[in-house]
């Protein structure tokens, strides 16, 4: 960088466009739509046939009433945490794969996800019934089996009652659960930093072979794992407030703001107005938060001693 003014007026007109990069970079930042696609984390299956097992290993999860008249239930959950913080999530859709269906003939019924309120095992176990649960795995009776129960068997307590989606299934192949409901579940999961997932049931559970096999993720084929996909915009930058600027006497380059939504700032330099197009990234991707003040102190950025 090359300098032109080797006296304080030089220090000015650099800090000057030093603060123009700053304002300039934040003020028009608009706001940005994304979607990201989370696999399941976990996931298991809960079953009122042999309600101690736990199946939280194997390839897929069942949900409805089986052919003996037992019920199955599913447990996902998703890390939404991989989302950027301070997001507005504007869609949310739960894809599952039915893989197996009863024999002839079955019950065609509308599944519903509901938002599960208590942590639960995954577990390691499997088979079509699952095998004995090891401490901490979810079961029919218990979230963490030996730890805790849930408040009623099957985690009638442990779930919101009003469904966040529902879907009507049939034969195999993929379905999606979505809506406004869903939407509002990963938002709090977010704001909250409270996530324990969502629980699959049959609204047919009374009738015997409504029941439905879905993919985990442990299955071979992994386009028919589970998969949450969440659009949702980037807050909008707001503006800086520069309240100081500074050059000490080892050319040590210190900047002060305030204001902003938890968003990243870039800083660039350029070596004075007349060089004002040709601006060099000083810093990349610094936090910002809100109503904080926020000091980024930085060695010597100019060659010339005379800054």
């Amino acid at each position: 960088m090359h300098a032109y003014d080797h006296g304080t007026t030089g220090r000015r007109v650099a800090l000057m466009c030093l603060a123009l990069a700053l304002t300039e970079g934040l003020s028009h930042q608009a706001c940005l739509a994304e979607v990201m696609q989370l696999p399941a984390v976990a996931d298991t299956f809960i079953t009122s046939r042999n309600p101690a097992n736990n199946a939280g290993a194997h390839v897929h999860a069942a949900a409805g009433r089986d052919n003996t008249g037992n019920r199955r239930r599913g447990l996902y959950l998703f890390d939404v945490g991989q989302l950027p913080t301070g997001v507005t999530v504007t869609s949310a859709v739960l894809r599952l794969e039915v893989v197996i269906v009863p024999r002839l003939p079955v019950v065609d019924s509308d599944f519903s996800v509901h938002r599960v309120t208590t942590a639960w095992g995954e577990g390691s176990m499997s088979g079509n019934n699952g095998q004995a649960a090891s401490i901490g795995e979810a079961t029919w009776l218990s979230r963490a089996h030996g730890i805790a129960d849930w408040a009623a068997a099957g985690a009638d307590g442990d779930c919101i009652a009003t469904p966040s989606a529902v879907a009507f299934v049939e034969s195999c192949g993929a379905y999606e659960w979505s809506g406004p409901t869903l939407v509002a579940d990963v938002q709090e999961w977010l704001d909250t930093g409270i996530n324990h997932g969502l629980l699959l049931r049959s609204q047919a559970e009374d009738q015997n072979k409504s029941a439905r096999a879905f993919a985990t993720r442990e299955a071979a084929d992994s386009g028919h794992r589970p998969v949450l996909e969440i659009g949702y915009t980037l807050p909008v930058a707001q503006d800086r407030e520069i309240i100081g600027l500074g050059i000490d006497a080892n050319r040590m380059l210190s900047l002060a703001w305030t204001g902003g939504t938890g968003t990243l700032v870039d800083i660039d330099v350029s070596s004075g107005l007349a060089n004002a197009g040709s601006w060099q990234r000083a810093a990349a991707n610094l936090s910002s938060e809100s109503s904080t003040t926020n000091l980024w102190t930085e060695p010597p950025v100019w060659a010339d001693p005379a800054y």
